[in-house]
């Protein structure tokens, strides 16, 4: 499995809810909050997660 690194994520975001202006230090801010759920494993487990946290991961899959 490919390895996603961090300019890969923030371009990622970029893309996608920077479009609605999010400022590229919030862009990185989220890309590092994201990031920080997975660690070396390639899934982020939704029951782990507490509300705001999945709130936020709906929110980007709506965003596509």
């Amino acid at each position: 499995m490919p390895v996603v690194t961090m300019s890969e994520t923030v371009a990622a975001l970029r893309a996608t809810v920077g479009k609605r202006g999010m400022s590229e230090d919030d862009l990185r801010a989220l890309a590092d909050y994201l990031m920080s759920f997975f660690g070396f494993e390639t899934e982020a487990i939704d029951n782990n997660l507490d509300v705001a946290d999945r709130d936020v991961f709906y929110m980007l899959e709506e965003e596509g």
